[in-house]
């Protein structure tokens, strides 16, 4: 079994591959910054755009992963707020909760202010923190 770190990157690398922006949030997000927990996924909202949208499934091939059908990602993908997919890592079990964006304005807030993990450089994990209020 990976490491936990170890787990995130296997959802997080071929969002970098296919250049996807992307910022963690949920328990992993709050397990950078505060006292590490328990969490058997990871929550990650996406600035995807159609094109790739249409890409994803292969970035996720189905002999390691569960992913939805293109249809699905496309229908997730054009809601203007609340779109929600999963994606499975079928050897370990861990699953990764995708949110694109859209037009949701707690989304663009965050993604605007998204900041890499300090200590991390080398992985490119984006993590969500509060930089301003209000």
């Amino acid at each position: 079994m990976p490491e936990d770190r170890e787990l995130f990157l296997i959802f997080i690398r071929p969002l970098n591959r296919l250049g996807i922006a992307y910022l963690v949030t949920g328990s992993a997000a709050s397990m950078a910054y505060g006292l590490p927990r328990a969490t058997l996924d990871i929550d990650l909202v996406l600035e995807l755009t159609t094109a790739q949208a249409e890409l994803l499934p292969g970035a996720f091939p189905s002999t390691e992963f569960y992913c939805p059908p293109r249809e699905v990602i496309a229908i997730e993908t054009e809601c203007p707020s609340r779109g929600h997919f999963n994606v499975i890592h079928l050897e370990t079990g861990f699953k990764a909760d995708f949110y694109p964006m859209g037009q949701d304005p707690l989304h663009r807030w965050a993604m605007a202010r998204r900041r890499q993990s300090p200590g991390q450089p080398r992985c490119g994990i984006s993590v969500h923190r509060l930089t301003q209020c209000c």
